[in-house]
């Protein structure tokens, strides 16, 4: 049966299985936040608003460079507080085909790269967060340096309410350039 009135701009037609037809609202499935510059401090906190119903979750970081050698780290949070703990992350690089580095952290996620030696090294990545049942994360990170060919990834597995996130620096350092982050999530 078709419905008896008109449905709205952006609406579609669905089926209640029983031969009833109505007007609904289209679900829109993917969100972006369109990228937030990171400025110039320590660190940067990002809530893009990551509904209940994400199942994947991307966040991605372009042109960060630091003023001087400290490691950039990334911290999960939920809507009132920062995850400190319970993190079970692995991440490596190798560079110039002979040097490996492997690093397991419990309290934030690293991204180590044997260019943090150097200030002002352009760095461009990004995380997938895989949500395994209710708030248990699975997740996996890729990220590159541009001046110099270097294989960098991360993986590991956490269990929050993820609704933001800290981009860090592990001492004293700032962004130099600023850069930008995106959170890109699929419901």
């Amino acid at each position: 049966k078709l419905p008896v009135a008109d449905g709205t701009s952006g609406q579609s037609l669905t089926t209640n299985a029983s031969g009833q037809l109505a007007f609904s609202s289209i679900c829109d499935r993917d969100q972006s936040t369109g990228g937030q510059s990171i400025g110039t401090g320590n660190s940067h906190e990002y809530t893009p608003g990551i509904p209940d119903s994400a199942k994947i979750v991307y966040y991605t970081f372009w042109d960060v460079d630091a003023t001087g050698t400290d490691q950039l780290r990334l911290q999960l949070g939920t809507a009132s507080a920062w995850a400190t703990s319970g993190y079970n992350h692995r991440a490596a690089y190798v560079s110039n085909s002979s040097t490996v580095a492997v690093e397991s952290t419990t309290s934030y996620i690293t991204c180590p790269h044997s260019a943090w030696s150097s200030a002002d090294n352009d760095f461009y990545g990004y995380f997938q967060f895989i949500k395994h049942v209710d708030n248990k994360w699975i997740y996996t990170a890729q990220f590159t340096e541009q001046e110099n060919v270097y294989l960098n990834w991360g993986q590991g597995l956490i269990d929050i309410d993820l609704k933001r996130f800290k981009l860090y620096w592990s001492g004293s350092d700032t962004f130099a350039s600023g850069g930008t982050v995106n959170c890109t999530w699929i419901s």
